[in-house]
């Protein structure tokens, strides 16, 4: 990575990052960060540029403070630098149900599920029952189950796109087939 690039992309952490303070009841940089988590995602149409500054934005990833309830708008360029807000894990995960919805349930869509209140704590257990790897010898209940925590979260995630976007064309993401999801993020 040449100089200018890295320059870049400093720059574009800082403008982030003062935008994530900005919004924050704490104005210190570790306890903002903590107050925030992604709601939801979607294809950015437009190619408006992020509030880093990056001008390639394709997916823009929508924050929500649990705090005060301010709202941020950031592309998919700042959450493969901050990973602590999960934005990409999740995006990966929605990706990832869209392909396999009758045989797994990627954990971080659990999570998010659980912590969203979509399901209850004795749903969460009785999916970790289950496990998180693939299985041919899942019986026809425990496939209802992934089959029903799967199309909650995917529903959620849709319910969340704002009006006039998308979320099913995100353009930077393999064709994989339903038995093998294998790396969606790019």
């Amino acid at each position: 990575m040449s100089k200018i690039d890295k320059e870049t992309r400093i720059a574009w952490e800082t403008e982030f990052l003062m935008h994530l303070v900005e919004l924050s009841s704490s104005k210190s940089l570790e306890l903002a960060i903590e107050e925030w988590k992604v709601y939801g995602f979607h294809h950015d149409e437009d190619g408006m540029p992020c509030i880093c500054g990056c001008t390639t934005r394709t997916i823009a990833v929508m924050l929500v403070n649990r705090t005060n309830g301010a709202r941020l708008e950031a592309g998919g360029c700042c959450m493969s630098r901050y990973p602590h807000l999960c934005g990409l894990a999740l995006l990966n995960s929605f990706m990832k149900a869209k392909f396999s919805l009758d045989s797994i349930l990627y954990v971080d869509a659990l999570r998010f599920c659980l912590e969203e209140e979509l399901i209850d704590k004795g749903l969460f257990e009785k999916y970790h029952s289950i496990g998180y790897e693939w299985k041919r010898e899942r019986t026809v209940k425990q496939i209802g189950l992934i089959r029903l925590v799967n199309r909650i979260f995917l529903n959620t995630i849709r319910s969340r796109v704002p009006r006039g976007r998308s979320i099913d064309t995100i353009p930077i993401f393999k064709k994989t087939s339903p038995k093998s999801p294998g790396r969606c993020f790019h």
